[in-house]
């Protein structure tokens, strides 16, 4: 099982040490190549590289390891969570809004998921999902209105930095105009 890799691999990157984190899930991957909580950990780990060194390759990466979790109909809130983040920040907000949008209807959800989709929907101009994803993380985390709208400029920020690079997604069945699983 590559539990204990996964383990190992993440505590690395709480670490910030990214690099041997993903050599470590790289591992995984090559020994697992089956196992979709592998592929969910290491585009974690490229997600959380790419938000952290504002990295296009690195994203570029986190999307192709997240895609392969998400299409599938048994896809994880998280890894629907993390498949819309990176969306959102490569660019693609309608169909970084629909994951996360579905993230938040799969037990449990990460309050992160709502920053990401209040964000989204700003950028969309979708102004009630907005402020209902605002309610929602502000609910979760026990924040105030500055400090929130403060999370969401710089995730709009980080949006257009790494948006700006050109990372693309791939044409994966979501992007071809398919549902997302459940959607």
């Amino acid at each position: 099982r590559p539990d204990r890799l996964i383990a190992v691999g993440l505590t690395y990157a709480r670490l910030g040490r990214y690099d041997t984190a993903i050599l470590t899930l790289g591992r995984a991957a090559e020994r697992y190549p089956h196992d979709t909580g592998v592929f969910a950990a290491l585009g974690r780990v490229w997600l959380d590289a790419a938000e952290a060194r504002s990295d296009p390759a690195a994203l570029r990466k986190a999307l192709e390891a997240l895609e392969s979790v998400a299409v599938h109909e048994t896809a994880s809130g998280e890894s629907l969570s993390l498949y819309g983040r990176a969306l959102f920040l490569s660019g693609d907000s309608e169909r970084a809004e629909r994951a996360l949008t579905q993230a938040t209807s799969r037990l449990p959800v990460d309050a992160v998921t709502f920053l990401y989709l209040a964000a989204c929907a700003q950028r969309l101009k979708q102004g009630p999902t907005a402020d209902a994803a605002r309610r929602d993380y502000a609910a979760l985390v026990k924040t105030d209105a500055a400090t929130l709208d403060a999370y969401v400029e710089q995730l709009l920020a980080l949006n257009e930095r790494l948006r700006l690079t050109g990372v693309v997604p791939s044409p994966g069945p979501a992007h071809r105009g398919d549902r997302l699983p459940g959607s």
